[in-house]
């Protein structure tokens, strides 16, 4: 396993959305706002310093 993550879409849903950078603006949004996304960012933002 690599580590890529491929995810096939339908022109429709993209054209819908606005476009390409529409979708993902709008995909990244929503990710921005999860919690395992603010777990990490919280995590960032506090530091660690026992890490070189």
């Amino acid at each position: 396993m690599n580590g890529y993550l491929s995810h096939g879409l339908e022109q429709e849903k993209l054209e819908a959305a606005g476009g390409a950078v529409a979708f993902f603006r709008a995909w990244a949004d929503r990710e921005a706002e999860s919690p395992a996304f603010l777990h990490a960012l919280a995590r960032h933002r506090q530091g660690d310093l026992f890490k070189p």
